[in-house]
């Protein structure tokens, strides 16, 4: 019997914008027999240089690069600085070409600005849902994983970041992009629902610009 030994291609799958790893969860399952994968984590570089830079000093000499998305842009930028090393390539549902000239191109940066602009304001979460309106066909607007980018509870109520294996408490200073946690929330002390309570531990005090809903109205909602 004759043995045929399986030479694994390297491969960097670079996520979207406001993705992580989860997104290549089921293509890392499919490709694990005839790839070596790596995933590219982006959350902390805020350019696409240096997410390409992260990208190309840590993957092998020789290696294939797939982007979905932002990632796909990423991936470009990775090729146009190491063409030699990149052996294939893939984009997935990304843009290509140059921003458009004109009031197109003036459009597009004004949406983008906009975006930004809601984030600094309203947080990741506010702008990730409003950039999803237009990404995610409506119907599924509605599912349980579209609810990841709703506001599901705000201060003054207590919201509480586990460690999803050990249930340890992790406070804010020690947060970090990539970690597995559950996020709970419960009511607070009556007094910080009255008006003056709102006013000073309120989401508007902290910069948000919606309305403090308690979290089991909320919860409620949903459901």
């Amino acid at each position: 019997m004759r043995y045929h030994r399986v030479v694994k291609t390297p491969l960097v799958l670079v996520p979207g914008l406001l993705c992580d790893e989860a997104v290549w969860a089921h293509q890392s399952d499919a490709l694990a027999d005839i790839a070596d994968i790596q995933i590219a984590t982006n959350g902390a570089r805020d350019s696409l240089i240096a997410m390409a830079e992260a990208i190309t000093a840590q993957a092998p000499p020789r290696f294939a690069v797939a982007g979905h998305s932002m990632g796909g842009r990423v991936a470009l930028e990775v090729v146009r600085r190491v063409p030699e090393r990149v052996i294939a390539l893939a984009l997935l549902d990304t843009g290509y070409q140059a921003l458009a000239a004109g009031e197109a191109g003036e459009r597009e940066v004004a949406g983008r600005h906009a975006l930004v602009e809601k984030a600094r304001r309203q947080g990741m979460r506010a702008m990730g849902w409003e950039w999803l309106q237009g990404m995610v066909y409506p119907s599924r607007l509605r599912s349980r994983l579209a609810e990841r980018g709703r506001i599901l509870a705000s201060v003054p109520d207590l919201i509480s970041v586990l460690d999803s294996e050990t249930a340890d408490a992790i406070p804010t200073e020690r947060i970090r992009y990539g970690q597995r946690v559950v996020v709970i929330a419960f009511p607070c002390d009556p007094v910080w629902r009255t008006a003056r309570g709102i006013e000073i531990a309120g989401p508007r005090a902290f910069g948000y610009e919606f309305d403090y809903v308690p979290v089991e109205e909320r919860a409620g909602a949903r459901a």
